[in-house]
């Protein structure tokens, strides 16, 4: 017996949903790359609480001291506290456990989704700098990983496709087979009531 396995709706719908996702996130990146203001070398520059710096150890070390300020004031909700090569970094507070835990993060606010960067306290001023240039620094890598992905999905999802059409044309097959064995049984039983009324006729 011949058997077609079928792909669930879920594996179809996820596909599609990866598909979606992917082409938004590869648009999305593209707009950051092009907002994206290089910061290599000697182009550096940075503004922490709107002053401006193009020395490296001296904007980390302004960027560390005003995170500093802000986790010693348990400052919640979230506040600009810089800007770097075209992108705003936020920092976003909040206190939890009845208010006697407190925690935050760093974050990048780009197109269609904020990136966070971890600078914790104790980095150090050039090392927060450069997490921050790193992360900018991936945004074509990052393209490229949604891109496979989105190629992965619509090969995924046509393989989907292939084999529900494979389904359909065996379903239909089947049908076909059922009506023909259906037919045969009728002229069959028609035939065993002919040959049970001629003997009846002949007794």
């Amino acid at each position: 017996m011949r058997t077609i396995s079928s792909p669930s709706a879920d594996r179809i719908r996820d596909a599609e949903r990866d598909i979606e996702t992917s082409t938004r996130r590869v648009e999305e990146i593209g707009q950051d790359i092009s907002t994206l203001v290089p910061t290599a070398g000697d182009s550096f520059a940075m503004t922490v609480d709107g002053n401006h710096h193009d020395d490296r150890k001296s904007a980390g070390r302004a960027l560390m001291k005003e995170i500093l300020t802000l986790v010693q004031l348990q400052q919640e909700g979230r506040v600009p506290i810089a800007s770097i090569g075209g992108f705003d970094l936020v920092y976003e507070g909040e206190r939890f456990g009845r208010g006697e835990g407190y925690r935050y993060q760093t974050l990048l606010k780009r197109t269609g989704a904020d990136h966070e960067v971890d600078l914790a306290v104790t980095v150090t001023p050039l090392g927060a700098i450069s997490r921050l240039e790193h992360a900018l620094g991936g945004f074509d890598e990052e393209c490229e990983g949604y891109r496979h992905r989105l190629e992965e999905s619509r090969r995924r999802l046509a393989s989907y496709q292939s084999r529900l059409g494979g389904v359909f044309a065996f379903s239909c097959e089947l049908a076909d087979k059922r009506r023909q064995l259906a037919e045969v049984e009728k002229a069959l039983a028609s035939d065993v009531q002919a040959d049970v009324a001629a003997i009846g006729r002949a007794a």
